[in-house]
């Protein structure tokens, strides 16, 4: 982002004019404990792509299947592992608290465009506060760079 951007509040984003309201950076989180409160700035995201007769299917997961949290687990621990160059010694669980809500996300134009789902709402993370901290910053399950997977800690225990 230019400093240009600051003094004219306004951006150009993909070609859109995008209105700059505020920029704020989240204080990191202290966690000290292993297991975290935590509640979605953007929907978490897991999924597996299959061939059925020749065709690409996209499962996506939700929070009340066994996969989801597999596949958070195994995508956290892959992050780990490029970021630090050695294996992952650490596991992580998540699990769903209260009222969760699909969000389903459209990405492309007109003809050409993707279907996304992800789950906003509150969830539980179990692990060593040295991962959780590690996979907070990073962001939670699959498409990260698309913005999906960013969560708040609400607190420990």
């Amino acid at each position: 982002m230019s400093t240009g951007s600051l003094i004219n509040h306004e951006i150009n984003l993909g070609g859109n004019i995008v209105s700059l309201k505020e920029i704020a950076v989240l204080k990191q989180a202290e966690i000290n404990t292993s297991k975290i409160l935590i509640k979605t700035l953007s929907p978490i995201e897991v999924h597996s792509t299959f061939e059925i007769e020749g065709k690409k299917k996209t499962h996506y997961y939700t929070p009340f299947e066994e996969d989801f949290n597999r596949l958070i687990n195994e995508n956290a621990k892959k992050k780990w592992e490029a970021f630090y160059k050695e294996k992952c010694p650490f596991e992580l669980k998540i699990e769903p608290v209260g009222f969760n809500k699909e969000k389903i996300v459209r990405f492309g134009q007109k003809n050409r465009y993707v279907i996304v789902k992800g789950w906003n709402g509150r969830f539980r993370l179990y692990g060593e506060p040295e991962f959780l901290r590690f996979i907070v910053d990073a962001g939670l399950g699959s498409r990260n760079s698309q913005g999906f997977g960013m969560v708040e800690v609400l607190g420990g225990k």
